[in-house]
């Protein structure tokens, strides 16, 4: 039992004495392992962070390529865009090299934070190419509508001249054209209000203000597709009162007048 104590002790007093006077060579035994966790660590965001720049990389083209075949959206804007869109894809690319070359674990999770917080890609760049998309459909809706007011606006002219009451006609009509201007107001004020934001960079002010703008900007374009709808309600009022002047279910009041 004595040596089995004394074997105890003497276990406790090495123990003790390495502890306190081998400090050097305790820490000489886990920066090995620490230093390949943290390594692996290091590898593991960075292939992340790869592969985060390459999908926003990609995304960006995509959104180019829509923005190209826009036919309504002004040059202007289309060389506006295009240049952020390409500005982003550079600026990427450079955070990618930086983020290649980290070695330090701390600098590494900054370098890929960034890559969601500098440049908003999903967040202010999808959005804005969404609603100018959205802006470039109104506007082919409300062109086309504008012939079709037009063609209504002869024909209920023609009509009159014979002697026909188109009174009730007429004042739809002037609702129509006055929701079509409406219409386009709006596309292109959402168009003005997106046109030229671009990434805070970490500002959390700038944040806030783009944000804002994105809601303002999609407003306009509710705004828009509402008036749109009472337009397409006013159409098919209209039609619906010509068929009747007409006495004929199948007529097409849209035809030219005289044909």
């Amino acid at each position: 039992m004595n040596k089995l104590k004394l074997s105890i002790t003497n276990a406790l007093v090495v123990s003790l004495f390495l502890s306190i006077s081998t400090p050097a060579f305790a820490q000489s035994a886990t920066p090995s392992a620490s230093a390949n966790t943290g390594n692996s660590a290091v590898t593991t965001i960075i292939s992340k962070g790869n592969e985060d720049i390459k999908q926003r990389i990609a995304s960006l083209a995509t959104e180019q390529s829509k923005i190209q075949d826009l036919k309504h959206l002004s040059d202007k804007y289309k060389v506006t865009f295009t240049t952020q869109i390409q500005s982003q894809q550079t600026a990427l690319s450079q955070q990618q090299q930086k983020l290649d070359a980290d070695t330090d674990l701390k600098t590494a999770q900054a370098d890929r934070h960034a890559i969601f917080t500098h440049y908003r890609i999903y967040l202010l760049f999808i959005p804005k190419s969404h609603i100018l998309v959205a802006t470039d459909s109104m506007s082919d809706i409300t062109d086309a509508m504008s012939s079709i007011a037009t063609k209504f606006q002869e024909y209920s002219t023609k009509k009159q001249s014979e002697g026909v009451d188109v009174s009730n006609v007429t004042t739809i009509v002037t609702d129509l054209q006055s929701k079509i201007v409406s219409a386009k107001s709006h596309y292109i004020a959402a168009q003005n209000i997106v046109a030229p934001l671009v990434p805070d960079q970490g500002s959390q002010t700038v944040l806030d203000s783009n944000l804002t703008f994105l809601k303002n900007a999609r407003s306009e374009v509710k705004s828009g597709a509402d008036d749109i709808k009472k337009a397409r309600a006013d159409i098919q009022a209209i039609w619906t009162i010509l068929k009747v002047l007409l006495n004929s279910p199948t007529a097409n009041p849209l035809a030219s007048p005289g044909k």
